[in-house]
């Protein structure tokens, strides 16, 4: 009887093990899956937001490039002090730009892509340092990058020479003044196939334009078409 006795007690202890066991893997399951679902609604909700700051709500900086990175959208090269650079693919129009966190990306009707650098985002009309564009403009069969520049309000020099820029033949002006005033550096590609200069540029609009000029040599290094 004693046997018996034992081995039932001993099986009650066995079913309430069992029992606590599947409670608490049932626990840690619910905790997981809620977890997974708070992020993946974080993430949704940061991937529909087309700039950091979007109809009064602030999203951190630290937020949008952990949803970045989790998306394989940053970059990084310390030899170059480029570190969680934003990787931005427009496949419609055929490239690939890297550019520093801190810039913010605008809409803009007339190019491809826009990036703008304020130095205090409080002031942005006073404040604005650096623009970098890329886009296309559309020209005649017998017109070339000296045209291209005219419609960027740049005087062509004839010593700008066609040289192999990023995978195909190019024109970059480097630093010029345009008719405006504006100081810009240009580099023009032409598509023969479709009629149009390719572009990338950097309007600089301070004097201290030095950090944003290596800026924008690591943004034409890192460049590249589809």
């Amino acid at each position: 009887m004693f046997k018996y006795r034992h081995h039932d007690a001993h099986k009650k202890y066995d079913d309430h093990n069992k029992s606590h066991y599947i409670c608490l893997l049932t626990l840690i399951s619910l905790v997981f899956f809620i977890v997974m679902g708070i992020g993946y609604a974080i993430y949704l909700f940061v991937d529909a937001m087309p700039s950091s700051n979007v109809s009064g709500v602030h999203i951190t900086k630290s937020l949008v490039l952990a949803v970045d990175g989790l998306k394989g959208n940053l970059y990084s090269d310390s030899s170059r002090g480029i570190k969680d650079w934003i990787i931005n693919t427009d496949e419609t129009n055929g490239f690939e730009i890297k550019h520093p966190n801190d810039w913010e990306v605008q809409n803009n009707a007339n190019s491809f892509f826009l990036l703008k650098k304020y130095t205090d985002i409080r002031s942005r009309n006073s404040s604005l340092a650096s623009a970098i564009e890329v886009g296309s403009i559309s020209l005649g069969e017998s017109e070339s990058c000296e045209a291209a520049a005219g419609k960027k309000s740049i005087k062509w020099d004839p010593d700008w020479k066609e040289e192999m820029i990023n995978g195909r033949m190019g024109v970059r002006t480097g630093k010029v003044k345009t008719a405006e005033g504006l100081i810009r550096d240009v580099i023009f590609w032409k598509n023969e196939e479709e009629g149009k200069i390719f572009y990338l540029e950097a309007t600089y609009y301070t004097d201290k334009s030095t950090e944003f000029e290596n800026i924008f040599k690591n943004v034409i290094s890192e460049f590249r078409f589809l």
